[in-house]
Formats: structure tokens, sequence, C-alpha cells
């Protein structure tokens, strides 16, 4: 039970932190108002928690 609870924190922790560094940061980047860079910008945060959870999951074999 403890390894589903740290794992959901660690999700919830890192979402937290993209979705804040993307509402503050995102401004200071110079970005075009694009329908890619707008899709890029709504799927990175999904990829980067993917990648954290599968190097977690891969790292407990």
């Amino acid at each position: 039970m403890t390894v589903v609870l740290s794992t959901l924190t660690k999700v919830l922790l890192a979402s937290l932190g993209i979705s804040l560094a993307i509402k503050y940061g995102g401004p200071y980047l110079p970005l075009t108002g694009t329908s890619a860079t707008a899709a890029v910008i709504v799927v990175a945060p999904s990829i980067l928690v993917a990648i954290a959870l599968g190097w977690d999951a891969w790292s407990r074999r």
C-alpha cells in the first residue's frame, strides 16, 4: 500500500511542478501562438510523467 501511495505522491508532485512551470514560466518563453505549440505544451506533461513512472518501474526490477 505504501508503494502505491508513494507513486501517487510522486505523480501528483510532478504534475504540480510541471503545471506551475508552465503557468509561471510560460509567458517568459519566446513561443509563437500556433496549434503545434499548444499541442506540445498540452501533451508534454503527460509524456514527462509517463517517463518518470517508467523510470521508477524500471528501477524497481
